[in-house]
Order: structure tokens, then sequence, then C-alpha cells
């Protein structure tokens, strides 16, 4: 639910991006890597 809210433009994603939740953050957290995978 907090992936697809970071997704979607409006203000649910404004106040989560102001508190520093962004969509990369979120995926970050949720595959338990620390860094940036490429590819």
């Amino acid at each position: 639910l907090l992936l697809s809210l970071t997704t979607r433009p409006g203000v649910p994603a404004e106040v989560l991006a102001d508190h520093g939740v962004t969509y990369e953050s979120v995926t970050r957290v949720l595959h338990g890597g620390g860094e940036a995978k490429a590819g």
C-alpha cells in the first residue's frame, strides 16, 4: 500500500515525500538492500 501511494501523484505522495519517503527508499526497504543495485 505504501509503495502504491508513493507512485501516484497527489497529496499522499507529497506528504510522504515531505517526510523523506520515496519510491526508491520504499523498494530499498522491501528488498532488504542498503544500496541500490544497478541493472
